[in-house]
This record gives C-alpha cells, structure tokens and sequence, in this order.
C-alpha cells in the first residue's frame, strides 16, 4: 500500500523551507502523489484489465477508462469486512444468511474524489511547474511560479492527502464471479468481472504483444455469457463468400498499405487495402433521420 503519510512529511517539510527552490521541488513532488494514488487503484485491478482499457495519460482519464471497463466502484470509497462465523460452503445460501453473520471491519478504502484531485492535479502544475509564454513579454522574466499562489496550492493538495491517509486498506474491483476464457491468438488467460458485463462487453488480450480482442455476449434467453473474436466479413470479388478476418489484424495495417489474405471457400488471393474515405456527415444524419 502506498504510504501516502510518507509524502505528506516531505512535501511538508519542503514546503516549510520557504524557498523558490524547495517550494517547486514541493509541487512536484504533489503531482507524483497525487499520481501515484491514481495508478495504485487502478493496478491493483490489473487483472481485469489490458493495457488498451487505459486511455489518455492523465491520471483522471485512466481512472475513468477503468471504472468504464470495470464499473465505478474502484473510484469509491468502500468498507472490507469479514465473517466471524464461516457459512456451510456445501448448503445452500441467501443474502438474508449474509445479513445474520456477524462482521469484523478490516479497513476502509478511501474515496479517491476524482474531479478534486484532477482539479488539484492541473492547478499545482499551473502554478508551479510551467512557465507561461505571457512572461516573455515582462519586463523582467522568472522561470519560477509566484511563492504565495506555489504554497497555498501546496496547502490544498496536503489537505486533501491527509483526507485521503484516513483509508487504512486498499484493495481493487471487488467483482464477485468472474468469466474467463483464453485467447485464441496467444493463449493469454482473459478475466472479466460478471457483474461488469450488462448486455455485452469488448475484452481486449492482457498480452502486450496480441492486439486480439473478444466481444462477449449475454444471452437473452438464459442470461448465459459467450466470446468470439472480434471480426469483419470481406466479400470475395470471385464467389462473393464472406470471408471473416479478426479485427485486430486491420490495426496493425497504415494507410495505403496492403494485406494479402484468402478466400476461406474458393481460395482466391485478396488484398485488403486501408484507404481513407471522405463522406458527408450532414447527408449521413439526414439518411439516419429519415
């Protein structure tokens, strides 16, 4: 667990220095923080997870692209307690046999208040960590931040890890059951939350080196779940048979640049070829609208 009180005492005592130097080393050192917080929640939820689910590079937006993946309850504040008395696992049980269990708290994870520390994230670096292109036309020119305006966004940002030190257990998604399969490709093992999966959901390999990727399905008929790789169906120009190719495979082609595949029936050679295509949005919504 990230020992958040261990930065509080040294962006503490940077601060208290006073000077230009330790202040800007303080802010830094906030940001790393505040980071670190946000990468922390979301490894401990690796294993749901594949390094495409993450997108952007600020900390909120990773954040939020594995509560999208995952739900919003990793983002939350949450209580993990146990059973003092264990259940019969061989009888049948209910939520009413859960209630009466008496529960010891092992800890509380904190709520990581995402717009306040994306918000805290953005001003400590406005402030501290660029130089504005505007003080090119001052009189005279500091690379450094003012001291007053460094040191109460310091302030702000130590309240809020300090809040934030209350929680004295971290843990990831607490997902329940969980699906997993294999993938085609690679043979990597895919885990995804049940609880995560509502209609259907996209499960990207958690192999760096396979860009396969799965759409899992729920029936509507038993609410039982299944995979198939995700692909698209390219008419032969000979026998017209809808050869199907994995996705993942057009990913990797640039504009212009051909891929050579066969016909899966008559085994005619085709070239596939990413060429970009200019359409008229208006027309199309009019189209959709009709």
């Amino acid at each position: 667990m990230l020992d958040i009180k261990a930065h509080i005492n040294l962006i503490s005592a940077l601060r208290d220095k006073e000077d230009i130097h330790s202040l800007s080393y303080a802010a830094l050192e906030c940001r790393i923080a505040l980071e670190a917080i946000c990468i922390e929640r979301i490894r401990l939820s690796s294993k749901y997870l594949s390094p495409r689910d993450i997108k952007g590079w600020r900390p909120k937006d990773a954040v939020i692209s594995a509560c999208t993946s995952l739900g919003d309850d990793i983002s939350k504040g949450a209580k993990m307690s146990i059973g003092s008395l264990p259940l019969n696992s061989n009888e049948q049980v209910s939520i009413e046999d859960f209630q009466q269990v008496e529960y010891s708290n092992l800890g509380e994870r904190a709520d990581l208040k995402l717009q306040k520390l994306h918000r805290l994230w953005q001003r400590i670096s406005g402030v501290a960590l660029h130089s504005p292109v505007a003080r090119i036309f001052d009189d005279s020119i500091s690379i450094y931040g003012d001291k007053a305006e460094i040191t109460k966004k310091i302030n702000e940002v130590l309240s809020f890890l300090t809040d934030y030190s209350k929680g004295n257990i971290e843990f990831g998604h607490l997902s329940g059951k969980d699906y997993t399969f294999e993938c085609l490709t690679c043979g990597h093992r895919i885990t995804k939350s049940i609880a995560s999966i509502k209609k259907a959901a996209v499960a990207y390999c958690p192999n760096r080196d396979c860009i396969e990727s799965y759409l899992i399905t729920r029936s509507d008929d038993n609410g039982e779940l299944s995979f198939s790789s995700r692909a698209i169906a390219i008419k032969c120009s000979s026998c017209f048979y809808p050869t199907v190719i994995p996705r993942h495979l057009f990913e990797r082609l640039t504009i212009e640049k051909d891929m050579n595949y066969s016909c899966e029936k008559c085994a005619r050679d085709l070239i596939i070829r990413l060429v970009p295509v200019f359409f008229d949005k208006t027309k199309v919504n009019q189209k959709k609208t009709v």
